[in-house]
């Protein structure tokens, strides 16, 4: 007798959420989040590819440096892997999600997804002088940067972005060494 191929989802399902729930505390679901997505896309799952497709997003960026782990993270990590059984027993005849609970873990999923800043920019008009109207007023930015340590070992180049800003027009760059380490403890890898 041949398998349905929806149990077998459902049953992968639960196996992957259960790998999820003992692993989120090493962020090692990544896979597990893109098998339920790819799986439940497939079979008809919707709502639940959908939902899992934000989560898999944050996961990503957890991955590429872009998002720092956390307590909050984890957090959220555990509460999506509920949605989504919740998202499953649905669509399986069970209860309604509760559509504003699942927004709720959507906003949180939403906000952890916006990556550290590494700029802070703030635009200043130099003052008009009696020689000049307001619409020879310059704009100078003031462009704070701090990159991330793993900005080169993902390859990042903060010398091509000094290149760029310089093309913009006049580039004045002021070093801050407050947080270096010592000669002897510094990483050629870590910016």
């Amino acid at each position: 007798m041949q398998a349905n191929p929806v149990d077998t989802f459902l049953q992968e399902a639960d196996d992957s959420l259960a790998e999820i729930e003992a692993t989120a505390l090493s962020l090692i679901g990544f896979r597990a989040f893109h098998t339920i997505k790819g799986s439940g896309s497939m079979f008809g799952f919707d709502d639940v590819a959908a939902f899992t497709h934000h989560v898999e997003t944050l996961l990503d960026q957890v991955r590429e440096g872009t998002v720092r782990v956390s307590v909050e993270l984890t957090n959220v990590i555990l509460a999506a892997a509920d949605q989504i059984k919740l998202l499953l027993q649905a669509a399986q005849g069970g209860s309604p999600v509760n559509a504003p609970s699942q927004e709720a873990l959507l906003a949180r999923v939403r906000q952890l997804s916006k990556p550290a800043r590494e700029f802070v920019i703030v635009a200043e008009e130099s003052p008009a002088s009696e020689d000049h109207t307001p619409e020879d007023r310059i704009k100078v930015w003031n462009i704070h940067f701090r990159p991330d340590p793993s900005m080169l070992s993902r390859g990042g180049n903060p010398v091509l972005l000094f290149r760029d800003l310089r093309k913009l027009g006049e580039c004045v760059i002021e070093g801050h060494a407050d947080d270096l380490p010592a000669l002897a403890e510094m990483q050629t890898d870590v910016c």
